[in-house]
């Protein structure tokens, strides 16, 4: 039979204690048919114990669910159902969640306070899961859905690498709070109701970061992630950063995806001497990064500025490694924005590094870009700039260094170098532009500008 708990027209109706404070003591209902938990308005009905709750409606075909005005109070909440959980009371307070669904339907639960994925797991194979939780969500067990939608103020560190999930979306709408999710298997950022990954802007502080990993498989970005902006009152040592993405792919996978992956703005609003603004750093790992295919448009991304007015100004920064043999090392990223490369690196002698930004933005290099089997830099009608810190190197014979750019910057101290007998560098610019070699640019410093081809 059914068992439905339906409220007073006055007070809540409730199994547990009847106190303001639950007390202590566990509660299990066991239903052959459907569980009910039901609420008009303000009147709730509730389940109140500072022990555990057992809600199990496991015969084929029964659900679990509770109406807005529903409550659920316990330190370990187990729920176990056949065709679908519903539990999405305002005002649920559980420490801990273990739920199983067996056959059909999604599983969605809203919660109040932290959060632990209990020992008993989240699992709801090959279809949907939707978490809504005001406060952190950590996992000592583990998640196992088709999607899996994260909404609330988070943090969510959802870091067990037992999670088996296909298709990753969340909101996380509390400021300064971002998401760490670690996978098993192959992953997709999409749509799981919600669209993609954001992190919520903060007006008076920092952003929260997002960082994905697989254990072993690819990370596919079908969807865009986005970390919020970031901006603080100058205060003369005001300090305020974007959240960084971090996207890692483990084993033999590749990062690769349609969509664009942003990191937000930080603003010190009437920023002076003294201020920082830092914009948070994009990091991509994998066998590959780029599309699944060679020739397919690159991997996006994208910058929002960093602005301190007369402070300092730290922009992001792309930094990509990839362990892939051959073409499988390939790194291929494009940027619609201005674009600061700082750690570029592909671990296998063939593989091949391009890094392009369109739209007449600047392409600007201030660290080491390590391509042993070619590099390719183009800022198209914008300025490539090789900084004081900045290094290129190819080291296998005959690869090229190619730099295509309205303008060239090569500041003192910057190094590109083509260590072997058939390298060559290619310079590509249009017939009014200019060859900067920086101010500060020594003699000695020009002979580290090198090539055994043509110059």
């Amino acid at each position: 039979a059914d068992i439905t708990l339906n409220p007073g027209t006055v007070s809540e109706a409730r199994f547990g204690h009847n106190s303001a404070a639950p007390g202590p003591g566990d509660i299990s209902v066991t239903a052959t048919g459907n569980i009910a938990l039901n609420g008009a308005g303000a009147i709730p009905t509730a389940i109140r114990t500072q022990g555990n709750v057992t809600l199990q409606a496991s015969a084929a075909g029964k659900t679990i669910t509770e109406q807005s005005a529903g409550r659920i109070l316990a330190n370990l909440l187990t729920v176990t159902a056949d065709s679908g959980v519903t539990l999405t009371g305002n005002n649920n307070a559980v420490s801990s969640v273990a739920i199983t669904n067996n056959s059909a339907g999604a599983v969605s639960f809203k919660n109040t306070t932290a959060l632990d994925i209990a020992a008993g797991n989240i699992t709801n194979t090959g279809r949907n899961v939707t978490l809504d939780n005001t406060g952190a969500v950590t996992d000592t067990g583990s998640i196992s859905s088709g999607g899996l939608e994260l909404l609330g103020t988070g943090p969510y560190t959802l870091d067990n690498t037992s999670n088996s999930v296909t298709t990753l979306a969340a909101n996380i709408s509390g400021a300064g709070n971002g998401l760490t999710f670690v996978n098993a298997g192959a992953l997709t950022v999409g749509t799981v109701n919600t669209v993609g990954i954001t992190t919520a802007a903060n007006p008076a502080g920092n952003t929260g970061g997002v960082t994905l990993s697989t254990v072993a498989g690819d990370l596919v970005v079908s969807q865009a992630i986005a970390t919020g902006a970031a901006t603080v009152a100058t205060t003369g040592s005001a300090v305020v950063n974007s959240g960084a993405i971090s996207l890692t792919a483990g084993g033999s996978g590749k990062v690769f995806g349609t969509a664009t992956v942003t990191a937000g703005s930080a603003t010190v609003t009437g920023g002076v001497v003294g201020d920082t603004a830092t914009v948070g750093n994009i990091t991509i790992s994998g066998n590959r990064v780029a599309q699944a295919a060679a020739g397919a448009t690159p991997f996006a991304v994208a910058f929002n500025a960093a602005n301190a007015g007369a402070g300092t100004s730290n922009q992001g920064r792309l930094n990509v490694t990839t362990d892939g043999v051959g073409t499988a090392g390939d790194i291929r990223v494009t940027s619609a924005t201005p674009l600061f490369t700082n750690t570029i690196t592909s671990g296998d002698p063939g593989a091949l590094i391009s890094i392009a930004t369109t739209g007449g933005n600047n392409l600007t290099n201030v660290g080491t870009i390590t391509g042993p089997g070619g590099i390719t830099l183009d800022a198209g009608a914008g300025t490539f700039t090789n900084s004081a810190t900045g290094t290129l190197t190819t080291s296998n014979n005959n690869n090229l260094i190619s730099i295509i750019a309205n303008d060239w910057n090569l500041a003192g101290g910057s190094s590109i170098t083509t260590g072997a007998s058939g390298g060559a560098i290619t310079i590509d610019r249009t017939a009014a532009a200019q060859i900067s070699l920086g101010t500060a640019l020594t003699t000695a410093e020009l002979a580290t500008v090198t090539t055994s081809g043509n110059f």
